[in-house]
């Protein structure tokens, strides 16, 4: 990692029929994990990020005013997504997590927050080098 200054990453998204994926960061390595959505208990394919794109990742997260986030979010609907953000970066932490709603009140599909949440993990994770970590 190039000046980049990060102590813990651990992002989750889980969902009930659905394809779930989990971000986290091992010591220096950066990991995304997918599991589908018949295997809900499974461990799921494990992908070592060689080369994460952290400046664009952060850029994004910044315009999501990820740092402002209130420690939970829920809805009283049966729950189908949960999520969970944990991050240590620099002088910055964020932790927090929902059930069904996003920081911007709105549900998986409407949510702008998850939208863009989503775009920054995909420009992370996207390298030519990635290898599958058994």
């Amino acid at each position: 990692m190039k000046n980049i200054n990060l102590k813990h990453l651990d992002i989750s998204i889980e969902r009930l029929n659905k394809e779930s994926m989990f971000l986290a960061l091992d010591g220096q390595e950066l990991f995304y994990i997918t599991i589908k959505e018949d295997r809900f208990f499974s461990n799921g394919e494990k992908i070592r990020i060689e080369n994460p794109n952290y400046s664009e990742f952060f850029e994004k997260l910044e315009l999501l005013d990820i740092w402002s986030l209130e420690k939970e979010y829920g809805s009283e609907l049966i729950a189908k997504t949960w999520w969970h953000i944990n991050i240590e970066y620099m002088d910055k932490t964020v932790v927090s997590c929902g059930v069904d709603i996003f920081p911007d009140m709105k549900n998986e599909e409407d949510s702008i927050f998850f939208k863009n949440l989503n775009e920054a993990i995909q420009k992370l994770i996207k390298s030519e080098n990635n290898n599958e970590s058994k």
